[in-house]
């Protein structure tokens, strides 16, 4: 395809060197040689920076595919000028093909005396005359086999030809809406910069954001910079509203900002006086009991959207200040400063034709010793230990990690665009942050007074941004284990212990039997909704917080009583008098408050690692909280009538 011409010049000692370049072009129709393949005749529907994409019809519904690497035209692609009337001699030899086969087919049928015409004459010949349709044949026997050879053998073999024939023929007749389709494609891909641009103008102008002040003071200084932390906190973990409730949803918004403008809080979170950091609602989806009704239904998959939006909280002084906006951010709202260094190396894992993920040369050799290691590991133990990946101890570390699932990040592959376009869509995603912050220093009053921004120059943006790398490396070695420090405290378990989780328990067994009891009763639909808890009518529990009636140490389980109203033979009905509930819960279910320090929960708090799971440990440690500084009480609710 190329060619480099070398020509001496008699009058000068140097040579003059010319170049003929004649690389593929879009929608130019080449016959491709592929390894493993039979030779095929495709056209050029992508031009790479490194690769040509080239399609070609084959049978069935697909189509043959392919990326060529620009260093290997020469050697696997041919140009072929006069592309119609290859297409036209395909469109002919698939149409003679499909002839042929019909004529056979017909052949076949006429010998057996089956085919349009014989049907016909067999269908008059009913009655007196059907005899003498078979009276004509000589070998009865043989007849009945050669019907029975084509019935089982040829018709079917011939149907299946006739179908791929006719694949065949579709396929090449259809061979030139591969270009239109492609030209489609690339003309999508204008169609969304159009609107990635539009957004990224939206988000500039605040035509998506909705700015709410909380909290009033007065704001920091003119030439104070404005801090950027890199990553998305979650307000359900930092604030531990509603512990007990499963965590606190977007209907607590409105609770987070008052707790946020506690001074106290206020200055951990958002600890520079002017700075913004980017808050989701939660992290996890909330489990929710539904009515089974529609309404109901339609009201929890609203809520759970509501659980995803993101904030920005921003500190100008004492001034707080919550923005909405219609962006979307990863856990990290900006790289790593090496994240997209030019000068090391990467590679890269593709899924199909995907670019699934990125790294470093760095981090996958770390994680090639590792696998090492880990293939050290199997050979050495028996295979019922080896099954699972997730017995090795460093699993966690190795994820689903495979060295040959990874390829150089380099124009050695024709997959580079794509890893190039992931990378730049991360970087477009980071760089919709500062279109925000643009935005808000340009015509917003939640961080005035500051000089003028500019953000797009590196002059600019030092001097009035500063980026917080918060990200990574926050933590080391095991992150502390909540199960080990419970059965400290639950090693201590006696009749005078206060102890918290049975309330729980019981409210899940109550939601069982109320589940029964629903499932068997004729008021209840068969597909009433079911519950996950459920508190019977006048009966207070066991308590939140309480104290066991007995311990029984060696079985590691307590009993719990209390007396509730006796109900009637109506369900709605109670006896004057009251009756005894026990209830058994073993230790892992319950936590020793008794046993508490006040703070002990900061060190699950603290370490992010556990943090993210405060839904295991929060409504037992911050029950034990509070119960110390009194904002709990020991003891079942008024057992009065309640709903």
């Amino acid at each position: 395809m190329s060619q480099i011409l070398t020509v001496q010049d008699e009058h000068a000692n140097v040579e003059r060197i010319t170049s003929s370049l004649d690389l593929p072009a879009f929608g130019q129709w080449y016959w491709v040689k592929e390894e493993g393949y039979a030779k095929w005749f495709g056209c050029i529907t992508k031009v790479g920076s490194n690769f040509f994409e080239l399609r070609g019809p084959c049978s069935g519904n697909g189509y043959h595919s392919t990326r060529v690497h620009v260093d290997d035209v020469d050697q696997c692609l041919t140009f072929e000028p006069n592309y119609k009337a290859v297409l036209d001699s395909k469109v002919a030899d698939a149409r003679a093909e499909l002839d042929r086969l019909m004529g056979e087919l017909n052949a076949l049928n006429a010998s057996l005396g089956v085919g349009p015409m014989q049907r016909l004459q067999n269908q008059r010949a009913q009655g007196d005359n059907a005899l003498a349709v078979l009276s004509t044949q000589v070998d009865i026997e043989g007849y009945k086999q050669a019907l029975i050879e084509a019935k089982a053998e040829k018709i079917p073999a011939l149907k299946e030809s006739l179908r791929k024939a006719t694949e065949r023929l579709t396929a090449w007749m259809k061979a030139e809406v591969i270009v239109l389709d492609a030209t489609i494609a690339e003309n999508t891909d204008v169609v969304d910069g159009i609107k990635d641009r539009l957004f990224s103008i939206e988000l500039y102008a605040g035509l998506t954001e909705e700015i709410v002040q909380f909290a009033s003071g007065r704001p920091a200084v003119e030439t104070e910079k404005l801090r950027v932390f890199q990553r998305m906190l979650f307000c359900d973990e930092e604030a531990l509203l509603a512990y007990d409730d499963g965590g606190m949803d977007i209907t607590n918004i409105q609770s987070f900002d008052a707790w946020l403008a506690r001074p106290v809080n206020r200055d951990r979170i958002l600890p520079y006086p002017r700075c913004v950091v980017a808050m989701r609602v939660r992290r996890n989806k909330k489990d929710r009991e539904s009515d089974g009704t529609l309404r109901g239904l339609l009201r929890n998959m609203h809520l759970a959207e509501g659980d995803k939006y993101t904030f920005l909280f921003i500190r100008n002084g004492e001034q707080l200040y919550r923005i909405s906006t219609a962006m979307e951010f990863d856990e990290l709202i900006f790289p790593e400063l090496s994240s997209f260094d030019p000068s090391e190396p990467m590679m890269m894992k593709t899924w199909g034709r995907r670019v699934d993920k990125v790294m470093t040369r760095r981090e996958y050799d770390a994680l090639c010793e590792i696998y090492a290691d880990f293939l050290k590991w199997k050979e050495d133990r028996p295979p019922k230990e080896t099954w699972w990946a997730g017995n090795y101890p460093r699993s966690s570390e190795l994820g689903h990690f495979t060295p040959d699932d990874w390829k150089p990040f380099d124009d050695s592959s024709v997959y580079f665009d794509e890893a190039m376009a992931k990378l730049e869509a991360e970087i477009k995603a980071y760089n919709r942050v500062a279109v925000i912050i643009q935005g808000l220093f340009d015509r917003s009053e939640c961080l005035l007074p500051h000089k003028r921004v500019r953000s797009w120059t590196q002059e600019g943006f030092a001097e009035a941004i500063e980026l917080i790398y918060d990200g990574m490396g926050l933590t080391h070695g095991e992150p502390p284990s909540f199960e080990a420090y419970r059965l400290r405290c639950n090693a201590e378990i006696n009749e005078n212990s206060v102890l918290v989780g049975q309330e729980r328990l019981w409210l899940l067994r109550e939601g069982e039997a109320e589940n029964r009891r629903r499932a068997s009763s004729w008021r209840h639909h068969a597909d009433s909704p079911t519950v996950t808890t459920f508190k019977p009518y006048g009966d207070p529990g066991p308590g939140y917080l309480a104290k066991p009636k007995k311990v029984m140490k060696r079985a590691e389980k307590v009993v719990f009583s209390w007396e509730r109203k006796k109900r009637t033979r109506d369900r709605f009905d109670f006896a004057p008098q009251s009756t005894v509930s026990t209830l058994t819960v073993p230790f892992s279910e319950l936590f020793n408050v008794s046993a508490y320090r006040a703070g002990d929960y900061r060190q699950f708090f603290a370490d992010p690692r556990t943090r993210e799971q405060y839904l295991k440990w929060a409504p037992l440690l911050m029950a034990a909280e509070d119960y110390i500084h009194g904002r709990k009480k020991v003891g079942p609710k008024d057992w009065r009538l309640e709903d």
